[in-house]
């Protein structure tokens, strides 16, 4: 749940917030997004089943791409129990920012195998 963590995160001083989506069992990060607004928790959307969660901002989407975690996977966060960034569930940092950069670049580089499209000659 992005929105729920991202509401958690303060206006940086300086800088971006970067969101990295990915689904859970799904074997991969599927979008990499900027927050471009500030969060607004008046805001209700009704798309939620729990009407607790409230509160919207603003992403413009960098990357919607389906990159397997094995690419991932030897990328650790700095914490006690230094995880792979594909173990990190909602609102995880990912610290230090070098680490969400060498993310950002093997999505960049990543090209997805090609998909038959049906019908095409």
């Amino acid at each position: 749940n992005a929105g729920s963590a991202a509401a958690n995160i303060p206006a940086p001083a300086s800088g971006r917030v970067i969101l990295f989506f990915s689904v859970n069992s799904s074997g991969c990060f599927c979008g990499v997004a900027e927050m471009t607004s500030p969060v607004n928790k008046l805001k209700h959307l009704n798309i939620w089943q729990d009407s607790r969660w409230r509160g919207a901002f603003d992403v413009r989407w960098i990357y919607a791409k389906n990159v397997p975690n094995r690419l991932l996977r030897h990328i650790q966060v700095e914490s006690p129990e230094n995880r792979a960034v594909t173990h990190l569930r909602d609102s995880n940092e990912i610290l230090p920012a070098s680490k969400a950069e060498e993310m950002l670049q093997i999505i960049h580089k990543y090209s997805p195998p090609r998909l038959f499209h049906h019908g095409a000659p």
